[in-house]
C-alpha cells in the first residue's frame, strides 16, 4: 500500500479535498491470459466452472480465477486459468447465460446464429 497523487478532471465538482478512493495500478500485462466476462462463471461448493460451447453441447470447465478488471460502470472481466488436465483456448465461446440451467453435455443454443 502507498499514497499517490492523481489529478482528475472534476467539472461538477463532486469530488472535494480530502476524500479517500481506492484504484488499481496497472504493472504489468500478460497478452497470453485468457479471460471471460464475469458472469460466464459458476461457483458451487467453493469450485469455479467455466462452461463453453464444444460441438454444439456445453462443456463444463473447472479453472482458478487470476486477476479480476473492467472499467467502473463496464463489463467486469476475470482471468481464467485451467485446473490440470483442462484445455481452454483463446477461440473458444464461454456460455454467459442461463447457467442455473446448463449442465455438461448438455445441448446449446446460441443466440444469433453464432
Amino acid at each position: 500500500t502507498f499514497f499517490v497523487e492523481i489529478l482528475l478532471p472534476n467539472p461538477a465538482r463532486d469530488l472535494r479535498a480530502g476524500m479517500f478512493a481506492r484504484g488499481e495500478i496497472l504493472v504489468g500485462t500478460d497478452t497470453g491470459a485468457l479471460t471471460v466476462p464475469e458472469e460466464a462463471l459458476a461457483s458451487f461448493a467453493g469450485i469455479v466452472r467455466l462452461f463453453v460451447v464444444e460441438q454444439g453441447k456445453a462443456r463444463a470447465l473447472e479453472v482458478t480465477m487470476g486477476e479480476r478488471g473492467g472499467a467502473p460502470g463496464g463489463s467486469a472481466w476475470v482471468e481464467v486459468i485451467p485446473a490440470k488436465g483442462g484445455k481452454l483456448s483463446a477461440g473458444d465461446r464461454a456460455i454467459v447465460s442461463g447457467l442455473a440451467r446448463v449442465s455438461d453435455g448438455a445441448p446449446v443454443r446460441s443466440r444469433g446464429g453464432q
